[in-house]
């Protein structure tokens, strides 16, 4: 490709020469810069500074990736939100810095469970979040339970005893970012208004993953009888 950009004429003028060039190298070269400015973000801008892990708004970016890779490949996903119980207690009680040592601690104890097949993040105070793609609403209960537990037989020099809530949700085959967000945290609420230190799951997210399965199954036959020229069945609802 020759340019006819002459001297002085700028960058807008060589981008304009660009995309008349050959559109389809424009168009990569802007996903590539995107894509690099995405890696290239300040860690601040990532992590949380006390825990390590990332902070709610690059978590946000992370989810609404994985929804849509989990529609596509049609597979499962779930989100599991926890709090710790009576944290502010502890704060009042043993001291902010105690709280810190709780909060690393508990994010230490997660990340070795997870063995990098989740995503945890900070949601916010002592409030953590799991994203769990390829595991179903029962499998990410089960991740719950086990980490209320360890949770739980946690010891801390000075901090007394340490519990969790946990709201487990799993995607449903008309599930936003909003809705899966909201689903496991109304769960959260529940396990807290239930007496705490407990793992609650949304109702009917046992079938949820079954449907995504069924929905991607059902939409790579449409797309086959389309070029074929036949009509698909209707898949049959789930029991």
């Amino acid at each position: 490709m020759t340019s006819s950009l002459k001297p002085g004429q700028g960058l807008h003028a060589f981008r304009k020469d660009l995309v008349h060039a050959d559109p389809a190298f424009f168009a990569l070269v802007v996903r590539l810069l995107g894509r690099s400015q995405r890696h290239s973000l300040p860690r601040h801008d990532r992590y949380s500074r006390l825990t390590g892990v990332y902070n709610r708004r690059h978590f946000e970016r992370r989810i609404k990736e994985e929804l849509k890779k989990s529609r596509l490949e049609g597979k499962a996903l779930s989100l599991v939100i926890l709090d710790l119980d009576h944290f502010k207690s502890i704060n009042d009680r043993f001291g902010h810095d105690k709280g810190d040592q709780v909060l690393k601690a508990t994010t230490n104890l997660i990340q070795e469970r997870l063995q990098g097949k989740g995503t945890l993040a900070r949601w916010g105070g002592e409030e953590f979040v799991i994203l769990l793609p390829g595991l179903s609403a029962d499998d990410a209960k089960d991740l719950a339970e086990t980490l209320r537990k360890d949770i739980s037989n946690m010891c801390l020099d000075g901090a007394g005893s340490i519990t969790a809530s946990f709201g487990v949700a799993g995607l449903a085959p008309d599930d936003t970012f909003d809705t899966l967000v909201k689903k496991a945290d109304n769960m959260l609420y529940e396990a807290k208004a239930n007496g705490r230190n407990r793992v609650c799951v949304a109702v009917g997210e046992r079938s949820a993953a079954r449907s995504i399965g069924a929905f991607h199954r059902y939409t790579v036959r449409t797309a086959k009888s389309s070029v074929a020229g036949n009509r698909p069945e209707t898949p049959k609802k789930s029991t």
